[in-house]
C-alpha cells in the first residue's frame, strides 16, 4: 500500500469504516471456510514446488522444536531460529547452571546445520533472533553504552558467520516487575545504533522487533512510534491475550472481542498512530492453551496455576480421541473445547484451520507486511494448515 493511500487512515471515521470492512469481511468468509479450507491428506515431502507470495512468511523455529519439526521450504521464506539470549554484560549466553546453553548448544548441532543448508538451497532467508527477557538485563543492554556496544558486535558477528538475511530482536519486559523508566528512547538508541552497523554490513539486512498488543495499544512498555524508525518491520506478537496464569479461561489470540483487547483493536491504534501496513508484521500462534476450570461454561474461572501450553497437534489429537464438539466463539472468531475428565473441567482455548485462515485474510485485506508463525513443530505431522498457507499464497 503507497503511503498517499495510507493517510486516511488518520481520520476516526475512515479508521472505523476500514475496521467495519475487515470484520464484515471476516464474518462472510467464514461461509466459505469449508470450500477453502480442504485437508492436504499427504505429507510435505509431497509438496515440491516453491508457492510464490508478495506477503512472506517467517517461522520461528525454536531449538527444542529442532529434532521434530517438519518444516515446509516451499511455504515459508524465512526461517528464524529462536534463540541466542544475552548475559548482563552483553555476551551471548553460552553456558547456564554450568552445562551449555540450549539454545547456543543446539545452533552449533549437526541437525539445525542441516536445516539450514536446506534453507539455503530452498530459497529461504536465514534470521536469528536475539532475546532477553529479563528486566535487569534488558535495562543493562539499553543503558549502558558498554554493555550495548559489546551486545551490538556480538550480533555483528553472527551475521557475519551466518550469512543472516536478518535479525529479530526480542526484548520482552516483565510488566510485574520495575523496568527502566526511559525504556522506549534508550530502546529506539539501541535499534539505531544496532542498525547502523547491521546496514554497514549488508544494507538488505531487515531488522524486525518483536512486540505485544499493549506496546501497540497502550504504548507499553515501548512506544512504537519511537521504534517504526529504527526497524525495518514491528512484530506485532498476536497471541497470549490470555495466559496459563488467567483468572478465566479465554481465546489466546482473538480476532475482535467486546471491552477487551483483540488483534483488530490492536491494527487500529497502530494505524491512528500512523504507522504504515506495511511494517506491520502479524505473528500468529500454532497453540493454544487448556486450564483446569471451575464449570464448561464460556470463559469459565481457572483453578489456579493450572493453565499450560497445547500445541496445535496435541488439541486435534485429543479431540479426535475423544470425541469432542469443537465450539466456536464468533466474537473472538476462534474455536475452543470443554470435557470432563476425572471428575474434573477442563477448557482449551487453540487455533485451528479456519481461525489462522481468518489472520491470513486479515493481513491481505489490512495490507500488513507479512505473517509469522509461532512456532513450526507445534503443528506437527497434521499438514492441513499447510494447506491453508499454501491457498493462501497463491492468491495473495
Amino acid at each position: 500500500m503507497k503511503f498517499r493511500q495510507i493517510s486516511v487512515f488518520f481520520s476516526p471515521f475512515f479508521l472505523g469504516v476500514f475496521l467495519s470492512l475487515i470484520i464484515l469481511f471476516l464474518l462472510n468468509y467464514q461461509n466459505l471456510e469449508q470450500k477453502l479450507l480442504s485437508p492436504l491428506g499427504v505429507g510435505s515431502q509431497n509438496i515440491m514446488e516453491k508457492v510464490p507470495s508478495e506477503k512472506p512468511i517467517m517461522g520461528f523455529l525454536p531449538y527444542w522444536n529442532v529434532g521434530d519439526a517438519q518444516i515446509h521450504y516451499e511455504l515459508i521464506d524465512q526461517l528464524a531460529y529462536f534463540a541466542l539470549n544475552f548475559n548482563q554484560d552483553g555476551t551471548i549466553e553460552k553456558v547456564q547452571n554450568h552445562i551449555a546453553e540450549p539454545g547456543w548448544n543446539k545452533l552449533n548441532s549437526e541437525k539445525t546445520e542441516t536445516i539450514f543448508e536446506k534453507a539455503r538451497k530452498n530459497n529461504v532467508k536465514l534470521v536469528f533472533v536475539f532475546t532477553a527477557f529479563d528486566n535487569k538485563v534488558i535495562d543493562k543492554l539499553i543503558a549502558d553504552k558498554k554493555t550495548q556496544q559489546t551486545a551490538i558486535k556480538e550480533i555483528e558477528t553472527m551475521v557475519k558467520k551466518y550469512d543472516l538475511d536478518g535479525v529479530n530482536i526480542d526484548f520482552e519486559y516483565n510488566s510485574a516487575k520495575e523496568s527502566h523508566e526511559n525504556a522506549t528512547n534508550l530502546y529506539a538508541d539501541f535499534l539505531k545504533n544496532l542498525k547502523k552497523k547491521l546496514k554497514a554490513i549488508n544494507p538488505d539486512l531487515k531488522i524486525s522487533v518483536d512486540l505485544y498488543v499493549n506496546a501497540f495499544i497502550k504504548n507499553d512498555p515501548y512506544d512504537i512510534q519511537l521504534l517504526k524508525d529504527q526497524a525495518d518491520y514491528l512484530v506485532m506478537m498476536g497471541y497470549d491475550f490470555y495466559r496459563p496464569s488467567s483468572a478465566f479461561a479465554g481465546p489466546v489470540a482473538p480476532l475482535k472481542a467486546d471491552n477487551e483487547p483483540s488483534i483488530s483493536s490492536a491494527l487500529a491504534k497502530a494505524l491512528a498512530k500512523g504507522i504504515n501496513p506495511d511494517q506491520i508484521i502479524l505473528a500468529m500462534p500454532f497453540y493454544g492453551y487448556q486450564w483446569q476450570t471451575k464449570t464448561l461454561d464460556y470463559k469459565s474461572a481457572t483453578i489456579a496455576k493450572s493453565g499450560f501450553m497445547a500445541s496445535y497437534e496435541r488439541t486435534l489429537k485429543l479431540i479426535e480421541e475423544q470425541n469432542l464438539e469443537v465450539n466456536w466463539d464468533n466474537n473472538s472468531m476462534s474455536p475452543w473445547v470443554a470435557f470432563e475428565e476425572n471428575n474434573k473441567n477442563y477448557q482449551i482455548y487453540f487455533e485451528n484451520d479456519q481461525s489462522l485462515g481468518l489472520k491470513l485474510q486479515l493481513i491481505k485485506q489490512a495490507d500488513l507486511a507479512g505473517v509469522t508463525i509461532w512456532a513450526l513443530g507445534y503443528e506437527g505431522e497434521n499438514a492441513s494448515i499447510w494447506e491453508v498457507i499454501k491457498n493462501w499464497r497463491k492468491n495473495n
